[in-house]
């Protein structure tokens, strides 16, 4: 796997209370077929408006496509949003319509609780989420090497 970052932004950084984070991927069937700013952006919009329908806005965003596999576009999405409970399945999926992605499946990686969100001056959110995404990413890249082998 070769995730590369395409976009990275912090909203809302004057929010402080409690709030949540989802970590989920989906993967385009064919390769390039959107190309990587245009899905960024959209992406992003269509997270900002499905959690508006939540009573809630977003606060931290970070997405990585991986262009590696040959016949397929692999996209990793990190959310911070504020509110709680969040329901985060029919958010991905107001994404994916909004997106417009007819050949594509999603699988949400990892969600949690963050019970005091400070934004900006948060010295461990960052890292730790940095950490996560790490170790998911080596973890997912284990268990496809294993699975390739048993094929």
């Amino acid at each position: 796997m070769a995730y590369e970052l395409i976009i990275e932004e912090k909203l809302n950084q004057n929010y402080q209370g409690h709030a949540e984070w989802c970590n989920w991927e989906f993967i385009v069937a064919l390769p390039d077929q959107m190309g990587t700013i245009w899905t960024a952006k959209q992406a992003l919009n269509a997270h900002i408006a499905e959690l508006q329908k939540q009573d809630a806005i977003i606060l931290e965003y970070r997405m990585w496509e991986d262009k590696e596999p040959t016949w397929e576009t692999k996209y990793y999405i990190e959310v911070v949003s504020s509110a709680s409970p969040i329901f985060w399945t029919p958010i991905i999926i107001g994404v994916l319509v909004i997106l417009a992605i007819v050949a594509t499946y999603f699988a949400i990686k990892e969600s949690g609780d963050i019970v005091e969100y400070i934004g900006e001056s948060s010295p461990v959110t960052l890292p730790l989420l940095a950490l996560g995404g790490i170790a998911l990413c080596t973890i997912v890249g284990i268990f496809l090497v294993r699975r390739g082998k048993h094929e």
